[in-house]
């Protein structure tokens, strides 16, 4: 699987350099199978704002549904909602050589980034999970353990608690749709 790393700045400032957070804080959000981008388009676009930007990560691992969002943004480049922060086509996500700034006239309101990634999620714990406030999974579709009595829902794979249990930091808020995240593994 090739993997590519997008990022996009989404802000009204035509000057990177005027950003009002002079706190350097932000939250960082990441949804975990983001697929064609819309939840982690949508969040840069309409939450956040100049003293509390989000970081949105998205990661993807179907190149196919990875190559619809990056088309949705190049679209939103192109209409002026975003303007390009990195452009990275790297098959390695360490090097820089391929990365592309682009700048336009966005119109929203806040300073907001947009990162998407493709590949598998293992892959990006420590640029991405590790430092992440909130996650979001939709995980309809995610292997299971099965059902838990206890939990009264379907747990899933020991390979997903584990994963998230070791890469993210404490206080990590893991939202999940109709699959838990195995208490064995710390999460409540």
């Amino acid at each position: 699987i090739r993997e590519y790393q997008h990022q996009v700045k989404v802000s009204n400032n035509t000057n990177n350099n005027t950003n009002t957070n002079t706190n350097n804080q932000s939250i960082e959000l990441l949804d975990l199978g983001s697929g064609c981008g819309r939840l982690a388009t949508y969040l840069s676009l309409c939450r956040g704002n100049d003293q509390m930007p989000w970081n949105v990560h998205g990661i993807e691992i179907a190149e196919l549904l990875h190559s619809v969002a990056i088309q949705a943004v190049k679209r939103g480049v192109q209409e002026k909602l975003f303007m390009w922060k990195t452009l990275s086509l790297s098959n390695n996500k360490d090097n820089d050589e391929d990365k592309e700034e682009v700048t336009t006239l966005p119109q929203n309101n806040n300073n907001n980034n947009l990162i998407l990634y493709q590949g598998a999620a293992e892959k990006w714990k420590l640029d991405v999970l590790s430092h992440v406030d909130i996650i979001f999974a939709y995980c309809t579709t995610w292997k299971t353990c099965g059902f838990s009595q206890e939990m009264t829902a379907m747990i899933l794979h020991n390979e997903w608690s584990e994963l998230l249990a070791s890469s993210c930091r404490k206080g990590c808020i893991v939202i999940t749709t109709d699959r838990a995240l195995d208490p064995l593994y710390g999460w409540e």
